[in-house]
């Protein structure tokens, strides 16, 4: 069994033997080709898929009146109590609770590495308005 330990909070998290810890290279085993395969194979997965609701929680509401399994009310409750540890503040736990902590588009895009969504939706939206132009289907204006 593998261990980690988090040190702001002194627990101790245990993972069993389904970690996969390997080194990630271009020609081995596990490439970065498979690494993105199997990332996009959960991607696509939503936080409801375990049962929680599809609206911000407030800190002060009762999770208990929650229309949820208690599976999902726990992970909730979690991200809510290490919310407020001061160590995790920059996380926004408590504001992303909902989604068991994980915030924004599950494929946001890295200002640094990438392009952004916003960037690939301008792209779409001339994209389409190039070829409405060249069908005739919109005027050509200047």
């Amino acid at each position: 069994m593998v261990t980690a330990e988090i040190k702001p909070l002194g627990r101790t998290f245990r993972w069993g033997t389904q970690l996969d810890v390997r080194r990630i290279t271009m020609d081995g085993d596990l490439t970065e080709q498979a690494v993105a395969a199997y990332i996009a194979k959960y991607a696509t997965k939503a936080a409801e898929c375990v049962g929680t609701v599809d609206r911000r929680i407030q800190p002060l509401e009762d999770l208990d009146a929650l229309p949820v399994r208690q599976h999902a009310r726990m992970l909730i409750a979690a991200c809510m109590r290490l919310g407020e540890h001061p160590g995790l503040v920059d996380l926004r736990l408590i504001h992303w609770a909902h989604m068991l902590g994980f915030r924004g588009h599950f494929s946001t895009k890295s200002r640094r590495y990438s392009t952004t969504l916003g960037e690939l939706r301008a792209a779409r939206e001339q994209h389409m308005r190039d070829e409405e132009i060249t069908t005739g289907r919109l005027p050509l204006l200047d």
